[in-house]
Formats: structure tokens, sequence, C-alpha cells
């Protein structure tokens, strides 16, 4: 072979591997937003509630703390358990010397829009109220407990750990009309 002939194809050849060096590669796509399921999270809030129709007659505001445990039951729905104590603020009728407070506790599922870990979601629960009632007098004192059976139906938002949630509360399906709050709550996860 002469020279130009192999200059040629050794120029040939460089060029060759010099144009597959630096071709493009297409990067493959970002994978799918992953959702797992079969997580259990234990998270706290804070409640306030604002008693309507006659549940709201005597008593002003709600107040109160949950403690909640949630397992991820499939990638869209969180079954929910939830327990605490809310106070209730009583107006001036009461003269300062009763108290009312409610201990639930609660069990329900929230339903996510999306699929994922984030996001607005509805939140409906079934469970149990008990509700303590004292009062105070110069002859004396009472008091009154009574368990019902109380049901809520809400909606709310997750981001990150912080969630927040709010909707009707029904403090006793016997008395429906007479045991409805609005309220919310704020909380995390830990």
């Amino acid at each position: 072979m002469h020279i130009t002939t192999q200059l040629s194809v050794l120029g040939l050849l460089v060029l060759g591997t010099a144009s597959t060096t630096h071709a493009q590669v297409p990067t493959p796509p970002p994978p799918a937003a992953q959702t797992s399921s079969g997580g259990i999270t234990i998270g706290a809030s804070g409640f306030v509630g604002l008693p309507i129709g006659d549940f709201g007659k005597g008593l002003d505001l709600g107040i109160g703390a949950l403690l909640d445990v949630s397992y991820n039951f499939q990638p869209q729905i969180d079954l929910v358990g939830r327990a605490g104590f809310i106070y209730f603020l009583l107006d001036d009728n009461y003269g300062g010397n009763a108290t009312f407070y409610d201990i639930p506790v609660w069990l329900g599922a929230r339903y996510f829009l999306a699929p994922g870990e984030n996001g607005p979601f509805l939140h409906g629960e079934l469970g149990l109220n008990s509700y303590h009632f004292k009062v105070d007098s110069g002859l004396g004192s009472a008091s009154h407990s009574e368990t019902e059976i109380a049901v809520n139906l809400l909606g709310g938002i997750r981001q990150g750990k912080l969630i927040a949630e709010g909707g009707l509360y029904v403090g006793s399906l016997d008395d429906v009309g007479d045991s409805m709050m609005i309220g919310g709550t704020v909380g995390t996860s830990f």
C-alpha cells in the first residue's frame, strides 16, 4: 500500500472513532413516582373546633390535642386511628364553675386524590366520644359522663411530615343536629 493510501485509511479510522466517542446517548426518562404501601406513621396534632347548632349553646370553642397512628394500606389509602383530649370553653352562663371535655377515639381512612405521599385527601372517621361534664355550686358539685358514637367527614392536605385537615365533626349519631362542630387539626408525623 502506498503511504498516501495508508494515511487516508488511518485518517478515516481516527475520524470514525472520534465521531462515535462524541455521539450523544439519550438520557433515560426519570423513573415514575414511587409509591409504597405498608408503612406505619405516628403523629400528633392540635385541634380547634367551633360547636354549631344546639351544641354551640353554652359552648364557645373546643381546643385539644390528638395522637394518631396511620398505616399506608395502599398507595392512595391510609388507615388512621386517632385519640386525644378536647377541652371546651364554656360561655359565661356557667360562671366559671363548670368543666366540659371529650376523650375521642376515632378510626377511619384517608383517600389521597393522587398517588404518592403528599397532596390533597378525603378523610372519614367513625368512633367514640366520651363526654364529661362537671359543675360546682355553693350546694356541692355534680358530674355526668356519657359515650356517644361519632362520625367525622373531613378533607385536607399532606406535605412532607406536615398534615392539615378540617371539616364536620358529628359528636353523636343519636343527636346529629345537636352535636355538630366545624373544626380541624394541624400536625406532624415523627
